[in-house]
């Protein structure tokens, strides 16, 4: 849920983490926003890590329903909706990536946005957890909040130039699953 609603017009990014193998977003509902998938690791054996968008959004209202494919409800699922002005109306995604793999740095390689300004939303789940979960993914990055949760990260920042970008978070060792996604401004 978010309080308060949405602002005719922006953008709204949905980062997603989880622990589990099995637990995946099936899909997400709002009155006044249409949400699509940018990007999800979905991975059965290390597990997951989604960026989800809806732009444009009009009369959205604050309570966002998520829907699971789930088998099991005893996993740790963390989820942060962040609201953006600024985002292109339509076309909005850019560049988008995930993967999924075991040790202490998790990668999703590089992605070559197409503008100056765009909006780089990165999520994060490692299996150990803990405060050494930290994003190399510019100078001007910013954490979003995932309250109470020490396996779940995300963050953001806007890109300087249309060059490469190369989204890396430091892990403890361990499974690790990331997803990044860029917002055409």
């Amino acid at each position: 849920t978010m309080s308060p609603a949405p602002v005719n017009g922006d953008a709204l990014v949905l980062a997603f983490s989880s622990a589990s193998k099995t637990n995946f977003i099936k899909s997400i509902a709002e009155t006044g926003a249409t949400w699509a998938s940018a990007t999800a690791s979905k991975s059965a054996t290390y597990g997951d890590a989604e960026i989800w968008y809806a732009t444009n959004v009009s009369g959205a209202s604050a309570t966002i329903t998520i829907t699971l494919n789930s088998a099991t409800s005893t996993e740790i699922d963390i989820a942060n909706v962040s609201e953006w002005a600024g985002v292109a109306t339509s076309a909005a995604l850019d560049v988008a990536a995930n993967n999924s793999n075991t040790g202490t740095s998790a990668s999703v390689g590089s992605g070559n946005p197409a503008h100056s300004g765009d909006l780089v939303i990165s999520s994060a789940y490692a299996s150990a957890g803990g405060s050494a979960l930290s994003p190399n993914i510019g100078t001007a990055l910013m954490p979003l909040a995932f309250s109470g949760v020490t396996r779940g990260y995300g963050a953001y920042y806007v890109a300087p130039d249309a060059n490469a970008v190369t989204t890396t978070w430091t892990v403890p060792n361990g499974l690790w699953s990331t997803a990044t996604a860029s917002f055409v401004p």
